[in-house]
């Protein structure tokens, strides 16, 4: 009896409506997460291009990176950042001579990685 009251094109402006106003809480989640990855992904591609030439850079970047990842919502996505970050910030650990800490931080990235496959 309800629908009776309302012609077809009532009804679905009202639908329409309805999913717009449901849509625009996720785009508005989505964009800003998108950003957390887009920066991490930035930091990745900053530590791999200052490894060999500055070891102390791709250390403080490195870590820069580990701090985004730790920030990503939980995901297997974020788990593998998680794990990169960790091999990014051992390598560079090794870079700046300190094989002892980068042995621990990688296994920690492998362990991480291990359970995001």
């Amino acid at each position: 009896m309800f629908l009776r009251a309302f012609n077809k094109h009532t009804i679905v402006y009202w639908l329409l409506l309805c999913a717009i106003a449901n849509l625009v809480p996720v785009t508005a989640i989505a964009a800003p997460v998108a950003n957390l990855f887009s920066a991490f992904e930035a930091s990745v591609e900053k530590t791999k291009d200052a490894m060999m030439g500055d070891p102390e850079e791709a250390l403080s970047i490195a870590l820069q990176a580990v701090d985004q990842a730790q920030k990503l919502p939980k995901s297997k996505q974020a788990d593998v950042a998680r794990a990169t970050a960790g091999w990014l910030h051992g390598e560079a650990l090794i870079g700046v001579n300190q094989p002892e800490k980068a042995t621990e931080i990688i296994n920690e990235a492998l362990a991480i990685a291990v359970k995001a496959d």
